[in-house]
């Protein structure tokens, strides 16, 4: 297999001060190969140069950013402020990233081959505005009209990974306390929300030109999930 990678990375990096700290990454990149795994399996084992495209690791946009923000202690206030609003200490981790790249599978080995491979033939412009309705968008991700099954003897022409799947969004946020018992002893508090805005995240629609719900996306990440931790440390 070979595979290319180029890409633009971005860090920003602000060390602890004042009780702050953030790292943030952004890459635009592009990674082509003609096999993403060992054991892939070309549609055309006698075209190997057909199989070059988008890797399927291959993120377009990726976002990650992370903080750390130790709040005030309050030491100068009353001890009943100080111990309910002071010392705590939050934190979160911020993931964009768009889709990743998927292949129009034919569904039927019509190329006789036995590899059961075969792509779907391209008869149409596939693409579809970016600004219909969550439900249209479930209903059908790309024009499923611009596929059909390959014609009998052939392998497809449709590229490999050349359509892009829905984006993610993943939000976590954390909050803790600790709380001296005696010098040695302490208690600690911490909640966490995993999906913080819970965002509804599509899963990868069908792509199966055969299949009964081709082009539909039926699946979905987690909603938003909350964890509540009290540890005691000594």
């Amino acid at each position: 297999g070979n595979s290319t990678y180029h890409a633009l990375q971005l860090t920003l990096n602000k060390r602890l001060t004042h009780g702050f700290t953030i790292l943030a990454n952004y890459t635009y990149g592009k990674l082509l190969d003609d096999a993403s795994s060992d054991g892939d399996t070309p549609a055309n084992p006698w075209n190997i140069a057909a199989e070059k495209g988008h890797s399927d690791f291959d993120i377009t946009h990726r976002f990650v950013a992370s903080y750390i923000w130790q709040l005030p202690a309050l030491r100068s206030q009353h001890p009943f402020v100080r111990h309910l609003l002071g010392g705590w200490e939050t934190n979160g981790i911020v993931t964009l990233e768009s889709g990743q790249w998927l292949t129009v599978s034919s569904g039927q080995d019509r190329s006789a081959s036995g590899v059961n491979g075969d792509r779907a033939d391209v008869v149409g412009d596939w693409r579809l505005s970016g600004d219909r309705t969550k439900d249209e968008q479930l209903a059908r991700w790309f024009q499923t009209d611009a596929f059909v099954v390959n014609a009998p003897g052939t392998f497809g022409n449709a590229g490999r990974n050349s359509i892009t799947g829905p984006g993610q969004v993943e939000i976590t946020f954390g909050v803790f306390k600790s709380i001296s018992i005696t010098e040695s002893h302490r208690l600690q508090f911490r909640a966490e929300i995993f999906n913080l805005f819970n965002h509804v995240n599509l899963g990868n629609p069908n792509m199966n030109r055969s299949a009964g719900n081709f082009g539909k996306i039926t699946s979905a990440g987690s909603p938003r999930v909350t964890q509540l931790a009290l540890k005691y440390m000594f």
